[in-house]
């Protein structure tokens, strides 16, 4: 059976609560098993324990485009044109970014990668957050974050960020609510 394909207009955004619609049928895009069976099992523990927030997106008919689970991280930078020596920055993570399966190529990804975006421009208003850091495992996956405006942190490229600059150069995303409503 084919899954209906969402209009990224139809989608709403709220955090995962354990009634949220369409978890046990969640079925990631990506290979790795692992990304769906985290937001069925391991995700509520995870907020539950403070140590990341997991979003959804989906449409009114309970059908998940995808979710993002967020965590802060830091990293450590030398090379930084707002200051002369290194520091430690502190970033958000999204930990995990999967869309469901046969939502590729729609913009479900970038449209959740932007509101991660938005959240740590929002938060830096707040705390201290100065971008979003990433891990992505394989190829595929880097290609999607360059391509998104990312860029290479480290040589490596395990390691990648965009920097916010200061709060004066870039106020809050008007579009990003936070907390979000909704359940």
């Amino acid at each position: 059976m084919k899954t209906p394909r969402i209009p990224l207009t139809n989608l709403r955004l709220s955090i995962l609560y354990k009634d949220t619609l369409g978890v046990d049928d969640f079925e990631c895009n990506m290979s790795d098993e692992s990304m769906g069976s985290y937001l069925r099992r391991v995700a509520l523990y995870d907020q539950n324990d403070r140590r990341a927030v997991t979003y959804v997106w989906h449409d009114d008919g309970g059908l998940l485009a995808g979710y993002a689970t967020v965590a802060m991280d830091k990293t450590f930078m030398i090379e930084n044109p707002y200051a002369p020596e290194a520091h430690e920055y502190p970033m958000i993570m999204p930990d995990r970014l999967a869309r469901r399966r046969g939502e590729q190529y729609r913009g479900a990804g970038s449209h959740m990668l932007d509101w991660v975006v938005g959240l740590a421009r929002t938060m830096s208003q707040y705390v201290g957050c100065a971008g979003v850091i990433l891990r992505p495992n394989g190829d595929g996956v880097i290609k999607f974050y360059l391509d998104n405006g990312f860029d290479r942190l480290t040589d490596t490229g395990s390691l990648m960020f965009t920097m916010l600059g200061s709060v004066y150069e870039n106020p809050p995303d008007p579009k990003i609510k936070f907390p979000p409503s909704g359940t």
